[in-house]
């Protein structure tokens, strides 16, 4: 029971981290790319709610945002529970982040493929 208790915490805790703090604090940053660097993540995911490409989230834009982090916490959820109890328990989460890890590790191999012309799992060829 609080070991539950914990985790439920711990996951309010990162939520409102996700959620009112670094997209405040992503505002008020200037973008990466204005640098020549690549967007974090975060930039990129903020970039798509900046409608007036003003590279700051105004109050409407942070509203959108923060309406479609909650939804998205919704399908989330939905998606790994398989008990169907609101709750991701422990073997779900461990479910949910396997496969968010397998789902990652791919990506970054097609980024790094696509960087270098070449299909992600080209077979050797000889002469």
């Amino acid at each position: 029971m609080k070991n539950s208790r914990l985790t439920k915490w711990f996951v309010y805790a990162v939520l409102f981290l996700l959620v009112c703090v670094y997209p405040s604090r992503a505002q008020t940053a200037p973008l990466n790319s204005d640098k020549g660097q690549e967007p974090t993540p975060l930039e990129r995911e903020l970039a798509k709610f900046d409608a007036n490409k003003d590279g700051k989230l105004d109050e409407a834009e942070k509203q959108a945002f923060l309406t479609y982090r909650a939804n998205w916490r919704t399908e989330y959820i939905k998606k790994w529970d398989k008990n169907g109890n609101g709750v991701l328990d422990p073997e779900e989460q461990a479910e949910a982040r396997s496969a968010w890890r397998r789902a990652y590790k791919e990506k970054l191999a097609a980024e790094a493929a696509a960087k270098e012309n070449t299909p992600p799992s080209s077979p050797a060829t000889k002469p």
